[in-house]
């Protein structure tokens, strides 16, 4: 991880909740070489994890995954200290919110609602006005659920029963074969196979929509969430969106 001592204490726990999965094992490693924070492009089979003042674009934190086939190559995540640094931000729910929700994204996992204003649903993985919940909003949404975890296992290990809608209800998961969010955007294995050309990998994926590619996904208020961009070779980045709040 590349980040400051304001973030370290919510990046590093938010790497070890997730390692409560049975088929994930992460660590948060001090960066020791030269990555830019403003660009943050970690090596292949790490997350690199960085805090900048990435501007005022309208989010608060991004993951990006370079993929090669079916494979994750690398992923990382930008935590925009352009609003963070505003008090209306700067408080630990919603860094444990954003820190979690962007490694999450790294490993496989989609949003799994995108609603600001519903109750939530007490994961990481979904959009809140609240994330230290109370009053109509309920639960916190500053770690993994179980729902969360059950999904990992159904990524990452092939003879695993995902189940019906029921079994996860509001899950992306359980709209992957109707609506184009979730896991079905996350290939299955992660850090197997390098890119196939090093000059590729180095692509610079941006910090603005249009340097992202194509939306092909979009939250409850019209805002693209999922971005796809091509780089060749049967490669492409993927960014994920944690847009503030309207």
């Amino acid at each position: 991880m590349n980040v400051s001592g304001a973030w370290a204490g919510y990046v590093s726990p938010a790497t070890t909740i997730w390692n409560a999965a049975a088929y994930v094992e992460l660590s948060a490693t001090p960066e020791t070489g030269s990555v830019n924070r403003s660009t943050c492009k970690g090596p292949n089979n790490a997350v690199e994890v960085c805090n900048a003042k990435y501007g005022n674009n309208g989010w608060l934190g991004i993951a990006q995954i370079w993929t090669s086939g079916s494979y994750i190559v690398k992923g990382t995540v930008k935590l925009n200290d352009s609003y963070f640094n505003l008090t209306a931000y700067n408080t630990p729910a919603w860094k444990q919110l954003v820190s979690c929700q962007e490694i999450g994204h790294t490993i496989g996992l989609g949003h799994d609602d995108t609603n600001f204003n519903n109750a939530n649903f007490g994961t990481c993985m979904d959009y809140t006005n609240a994330p230290g919940g109370g009053g109509t909003y309920g639960a916190a949404n500053t770690a993994p659920n179980t729902n969360d975890y059950a999904l990992l296992d159904c990524i990452y290990i092939s003879t695993t029963t995902c189940g019906t809608p029921s079994q996860f209800v509001n899950s992306p998961i359980a709209a992957a074969t109707v609506v184009d969010t979730g896991p079905q955007h996350m290939p299955t294995n992660f850090g197997i196979r390098t890119l196939n050309d090093q000059g590729t990998a180095d692509v610079d994926p941006g910090n603005s929509p249009a340097e992202w590619g194509k939306a092909v996904a979009f939250t409850k208020d019209g805002r693209g969430r999922i971005y796809e961009r091509m780089i060749g070779k049967g490669q492409k980045i993927i960014t994920e969106v944690f847009w503030t709040p309207r």
